[in-house]
């Protein structure tokens, strides 16, 4: 363990001490936030505090540093930098201009926030003021006793030379509590110590005492000689310094080669989830929006964009050849949020109806085939803002697809980043049509962030299911009305509801809403589970409140919580309000209470419907579905679900009743249904799979629907036919059905539609997988 006492010397684990006299004479005039791989006197498993003064050793830049040469700190600090960063905030205090933004700031007089109880402490909570959401590590989380209110951010990367860059960062706070230190975030850079500054609203300097650095929690903890006292302002500054990445996981520099067969090199961002503190020290969690202004410094024959529009551009003093971008004040943003490209990429104009810019950015040569993107954005935008209710906030929205090929894309406020260059990219005459759906779904996915994780952010990492599976639900709404002969909520059920299903009943994904205990866990908030099940989830949703009722909570829960964060449980609340109002749901239930089930759970229901001897009654039970079946159980999870039950039989054939629900109890093991037809007639439950469960039924009415379908398919809808199909395949795996009723439906298929041979393909390759290890393996090869 190596620290710094408030005593004279630094005592060291190999028993060496330091004194601060020679602690002076050593080149460590930045702090290092990044494990420095050369000091084994900092280990990466303790906290170090650095006490000052320590004074800055200047030297000039030398090209041949390579990114080893990091943590040497001061080598990398160059005249560039003092033109660009202010040398004393004394003398250079935030100023916001009030007229220099362009965007819709908040309005209180269209905020309807909530006034029940409930609705006031979820508001307190969606401020990101307080507050420690349920499965997270407190030791993870800032202290909470400031919170940012506006950043300033100046950043000069060095793209063409060393890759460096120099950064100054100065953000307003609030202190909520009183206290002696400040704690924000920094990774894999080096702050000058002796550049950061706090500042009271008086101009007054706060004396420092010293600064922790913990590796483990990637902090930075200021420790003050003082103490600040609640409900006060403050400006703390500092100047800072690291290299491009060549990954997306911060700020990172990829190239290409151009017209003219030149290197053309590209710095961008992806601060998300957790890679903001790469690209400045901050406040980096979702729950704590801030404004922001942005000023990127560049070479004049490149172009940067970040996400608010340009405000001015200026000549950088003393470096010829480069300028300054100042960018519009943002709305309130979360740090991961907060993006920039500088590149010589070329761009696109779209048509819209209203005063929004929108642009497509891509390599020049590129750009005719961004057309179909520049048609398809302003018709999704139109979508979204008239199924929402709530207007795009921002001026400006930038589209750009960079010259890589990471398998990602990013939604930050008015600036879509596409990380793989070829999905943006449509040729109508040689890409495919499975080409051209996957870029619209890009598309649409991260434009409804801009509602759903931008306008309204996640309070913490353990709710971003609710961002990533509304973006991908709205996806398919919105392509849904856009391109209706591509039958997109069929291609849901096969791509995201079965494909999800597999993953699910195996058990080995957490459930959506998951605990965070350290600073690498919120990539677990981005999953398979995330995306998937989300989105199925909430379609589930939409069927049990009716489409009318889900809309209007939404758009309710929007105009709440714009340029705030949320939780589950607002929305729920929400939703509740509306459905309660509606009549859509019983006044002694909550949107709350049956969604937990389907949250807090992993895995999900099978729903095992037998009929009684004469047919007209059934008796329904639910079990968790495991894929393995009786090779693999875990009979310890008595898992149970609020089930929305939809039905119809042979006599009516009426799919479309998936508002007619029965609800099966998460306290109920069985249930009976009665008034079901005679025992000659079929009868199928969860019309058009809008529920997040499969169904089991017993041998006879398998055998009457499997008889339906061989004689006319077209009585039953498509989308419970595919549902038929998966779940015969899928419980005939798990060993809940002879594997005679399995391949007796699958036979009865041959005159049927394309959607369920894919179904069958599709699960044939699944079956095959899981049953090559189990004793029916060869009955099951031999009968195929």
């Amino acid at each position: 363990m190596a620290s710094l006492s408030a005593g004279p010397s630094l005592t060291c684990s190999a028993a060496v001490t330091v004194t601060l006299a020679a602690l002076s004479m050593l080149p460590h005039s930045h702090l290092s936030l990044a494990v420095p791989t050369e000091h084994s006197w900092l280990p990466d498993d303790e906290p170090v505090t650095i006490l000052g003064p320590v004074q800055p050793q200047d030297s000039e830049v030398d090209a041949k540093w390579t990114r080893n040469d990091l943590n040497s700190t001061s080598k990398i600090k160059t005249q560039a930098e003092t033109n660009l960063l202010p040398e004393d905030i004394t003398k250079n205090p935030v100023e916001r201009d009030p007229g220099a933004s362009t965007a819709t700031p908040p309005s209180t007089d269209e905020v309807t926030e909530d006034t029940t109880e409930q609705g006031a402490k979820d508001t307190q909570e969606g401020n990101g003021t307080q507050g420690d959401p349920a499965g997270s590590n407190p030791e993870m989380r800032l202290p909470g006793n400031v919170k940012p209110l506006h950043y300033v951010i100046k950043l000069q990367p060095f793209i063409n030379g060393n890759t460096s860059v120099h950064g100054f960062m100065e953000v307003e706070i609030e202190v909520l509590e009183r206290t002696q230190t400040i704690t924000l975030h920094g990774d894999k850079m080096d702050c000058d110590m002796n550049s950061v500054k706090l500042v009271a609203s008086d101009k007054k300097r706060i004396v420092l005492d010293s600064i922790v650095i913990d590796y483990r929690q990637q902090f930075m903890v200021i420790r003050l000689n003082s103490t600040l006292e609640a409900n006060r302002r403050y400006n703390l500054s500092m100047s800072f310094n690291y290299y491009l990445l060549e990954e997306p996981k911060g700020a990172f520099k990829t190239q290409f080669t151009n017209s003219a067969g030149m290197l053309s090199a590209v710095a961008s961002t992806l601060l998300q989830p957790v890679y903001a503190r790469r690209a400045f020290p901050c406040f980096d969690e979702p729950g704590l929006k801030a404004t922001f202004d942005i000023h990127i410094a560049r070479e004049k024959h490149m172009s940067a964009i970040s996400n608010m529009p340009l405000l001015d551009t200026t000549p950088m003093e003393g470096q010829e050849g480069w300028v300054v971008d100042r960018f519009n004040t943002s709305v309130p943003m979360s740090t991961y949020q907060v993006a920039f490209v500088v590149s010589e990429l070329g761009y696109l104009n779209c048509t819209m109806q209203r005063d929004v810019q929108i642009r497509v950015w891509a390599r020049p040569e590129l750009l005719p085939l961004t057309t179909y993107a520049q048609a398809l954005v302003p018709r999704l935008f139109k979508f979204l803002e008239d199924y929402l209710g709530v207007p795009y906030p921002l001026p400006k929205l930038d589209i750009v697809t960079l010259p890589s090929s990471f398998p990602i894309a990013f939604e930050a406020w008015g600036l879509i980043l596409n990380y793989d260059e070829n999905v943006i990219l449509y040729d109508a005459e040689t890409s495919t049509q499975e080409h051209k759906t996957k870029l619209a779904t890009l598309l649409a996915h991260e434009l409804a962030h801009q509602w759903f994780g931008n306008l309204v952010t996640p309070f913490w990492w353990t709710d971003f299911w609710l961002s990533e599976g509304f973006a991908s639900y709205f996806a398919t709404l919105a392509l849904r009305e856009v391109e209706p002969s591509w039958k997109m909520e069929e291609r849901m059920i096969l791509k995201t509801l079965h494909e999800v299903f597999r993953h699910d009943g195996l058990l080995n994904h957490p459930a959506l809403r998951i605990p965070m205990f350290n600073p690498s866990d919120p990539h677990g908030a981005f999953s398979r589970i995330t995306y998937q099940k989300g989105e199925s989830i909430i379609r589930m949703m939409n069927g049990f409140l009716t489409e009318d009722s889900f809309r209007k909570g939404i758009v309710s829960f929007l105009r709440a919580k714009k340029y705030k964060t949320a939780t589950s449980d607002d929305l729920w609340h929400h939703l509740t309000l509306q459905a309660h109002m509606d009549g859509t749901l019983s006044r002694d239930m909550s949107v709350k209470g049956l969604m937990n089930t389907w949250t807090l759970q992993v895995g999900y229901p099978v729903v095992k419907v037998v009929r009684s001897p004469d047919g007209t009654s059934a008796n329904v039970t639910q079990k968790l579905y495991l894929a393995r079946g009786p090779f693999d159980r875990n009979d310890t999870l008595d898992h149970k679900w609020w089930i929305p039950l939809t039905y119809t039989s042979q006599g009516e054939a009426d799919f479309s009743r998936t508002h007619d629900i029965t609800w099966m109890k998460d306290s109920e093991d069985s249930i009976t249904i009665t008034n079901l037809p005679p025992k000659d007639q079929w009868v199928i439950f969860n019309l058009q799979e809008t529920g997040y469960y499969r169904v089991n039924y017993d041998d006879h009415n398998w055998d009457l629907l499997t008889q339906q379908l061989k004689n006319d398919h077209r009585v039953i809808d498509v989308k419970n036919q595919v549902q038929l199909v998966d779940d015969v395949m899928n419980l005939g795996v798990a060993g809940d059905l002879s594997f005679r009723v399995v391949l007796d439906l699958i036979n009865s298929l041959k005159n049927t539609t394309d959607l369920n041979g894919f179904v069958v393909i599709s699960n044939l390759e699944y079956m095959n997988l899981m049953l090559s290890s189990t004793p029916i393996y060869e009955k099951f090869q031999v009968r195929l």
